[in-house]
């Protein structure tokens, strides 16, 4: 089976996770005969990253962050796994390493999948690469904890978990910078397995979650205090007192923040630093980037989700003007008007670029219907995060509350059932 024959028409995914998959899994059920999708995404497994600070920390999970992408499109509902109406649709083990107009460049030909050459046209592009994530759950980064590099596999990531497991253990004593959901998060599970273990959570402003009600703040700082966590606030690491080895041994080291004061730790964590992953998008359509400012790196989108650029004279309450209607950006890297960089917010905004995109193919096949593009809008902020091993915080529809007896998997089932695996193996 070629990757492209003349009767078959392309939608290309670039990206498996949660945005990407909601859209691969409208696709698939959705597109007429003729047309497929084929997703492509660097690791074998969807690394299922809001459990990756639990299992850096407890052991014996390790198998339940990499869920497969055999049924990527399968599709969850009412209590059934559906899978597609048939198989012409393909998940690929690849890099995109050159994005043009209508066409990709993959890091390898696949022939096993009938990718003879690694080169795909497409139709329409979905791009859902997110965001190059900080250091403590970042699988692809410069600091190596594995005993061999990470190469996008499962049993290589389970590996490189358990050496995460391993450091801090070791470790006499851990700084967290950065007081976001990632850092929150890691610092009240090492306090609440290791009692013993001094943790200090420093963070650059006098709030944290400073996007959420402020009765967060006061649940998780109260909730730090229990666990005997020392928060500073309103303080800035100076990075240039941190030593390499700081983020991968053991020994105890003197670091400072700008204002000149000192703070001992073992191991330092920067739960700070992620970054849009736009690097590929530059090259096609460089003006829809955003060159400065908070949203720096994020690629401009259209309310339909179609990447953009704002108009000379603004005719809308956006501005924006679609230069490329067939490729779409979701998730972390788009600026989609205030949406948190959740994966349920991707997945959302994956449903309404996909489902776009079926109007327009059959716009473009002739059939008739309602071809008014979707458009996307984020609702009230929400998280769910924990605090501690058995315990969780909540903000939804402006709403705050507290959950206690979580389990310490983190719910790990439900992830793998909507990627279409009743069970975690």
């Amino acid at each position: 089976m070629s990757l492209k024959t003349s009767l078959t028409r392309t939608v290309a995914v670039i990206g498996g996770s949660y945005g990407g998959h909601s859209a691969a899994q409208v696709l698939a059920h959705g597109l007429p005969e003729n047309w497929r999708v084929v997703v492509i995404d660097r690791n074998s497994h969807a690394n299922h990253l809001y459990v990756f600070p639990r299992y850096c920390v407890v052991p014996g999970h390790e198998f339940k962050a990499f869920i497969p992408y055999d049924r990527i499109f399968y599709k969850a509902e009412e209590g059934s796994i559906i899978p597609p109406k048939n198989d012409r649709h393909l998940m690929l083990h690849a890099t995109v390493t050159d994005l043009e107009e209508h066409s990709l460049t993959l890091s390898r030909a696949i022939p096993e999948m009938g990718v003879m050459e690694p080169k795909l046209t497409f139709d329409y592009l979905v791009y859902a690469l997110g965001s190059h994530p900080p250091e403590p759950i970042d699988l692809w980064g410069s600091v190596n904890l594995g005993s061999v590099p990470y190469d996008g596999t499962k049993p290589v990531g389970m590996e490189w978990m358990k050496s995460a497991q391993k450091r801090i253990q070791e470790a006499l004593s851990v700084l967290i910078v950065g007081g976001g959901a990632l850092g929150i998060q890691y610092a009240t599970d090492i306090a609440d397995a290791y009692p013993d273990k001094p943790v200090t959570l420093l963070h650059s402003r006098d709030r944290l979650l400073p996007r959420f009600d402020p009765g967060m703040h006061e649940l998780i700082t109260s909730r730090m205090s229990e666990l005997g966590i020392q928060v500073i606030l309103g303080e800035r690491l100076d990075v240039s007192s941190v030593p390499p080895s700081a983020l991968i041994t053991t020994k105890e080291h003197v670091l400072r923040t700008l204002s000149g004061r000192e703070i001992r730790a073992g191991l330092v964590l920067l739960c700070t630093g992620q970054r849009p992953n736009t690097d590929l998008l530059r090259k096609v359509a460089p003006d829809s980037i955003i060159a400065d400012g908070p949203n720096h790196g994020q690629v401009r989108v259209t309310r339909s989700m179609q990447i953009a650029v704002p108009l000379a004279e603004p005719c809308c309450s956006d501005g924006l003007h679609s230069i490329s209607p067939h490729i779409f950006a979701i998730g972390d890297p788009a600026d989609a008007f205030g949406a948190s960089k959740l994966g349920y917010c991707a997945h959302s905004q994956g449903m309404v670029a996909a489902n776009n995109i079926l109007k327009l193919v059959q716009r473009q096949e002739g059939a008739s219907g309602d071809e008014t593009l979707g458009s996307y809008s984020p609702g009230p902020p929400g998280i769910k995060l924990s605090v501690g091993l058995t315990q969780a915080i909540y903000q939804r529809n402006g709403t705050i509350g507290q959950m206690t007896d979580q389990p310490v998997d983190w719910e790990a089932a439900y992830m793998w059932r909507v990627f279409g695996h009743p069970d975690v193996r």
